[in-house]
């Protein structure tokens, strides 16, 4: 329903937070496992400056500034309704190849 046979989706952001970009890609990836793909489009737009996909990041507590998580595991259980599993990098965010995933910073056009 998504796209026809050998369509495109595209997703975009104006967001910088690999929760709101990369994690979000992932889980649809996982949602649709196996019928979508994640292809490596660098070859379109040769003068658009561009940074690869994060494969990691980290996750800050919102109520913290100076604490942040690597791993779900690392998530008080009282903030684990608010703080979810899909939030953090997949352990086979490689496999996915989020680095495909297109990051355009506004410094990088100058």
């Amino acid at each position: 329903e998504l796209a026809t046979e050998d369509g495109t989706i595209v997703y975009s952001t104006c967001s910088m937070n690999p929760i709101e970009n990369e994690a979000v890609v992932a889980s649809v990836l996982k949602a649709f496992a196996g019928t979508l793909e994640l292809v490596d489009v660098s070859s379109e737009l040769p003068l658009l400056k561009r940074s690869p996909g994060l494969l990691k990041w980290q996750v800050r507590d919102k109520r913290d500034e100076t604490v942040w998580w690597s791993t779900y595991d690392e998530v008080p259980d009282r903030l684990r309704q608010v703080v979810t599993p899909s939030m953090f990098a997949p352990a086979n965010a490689a496999d996915l190849h989020l680095e495909r995933c297109v990051r355009v910073y506004p410094h990088q056009q100058n």
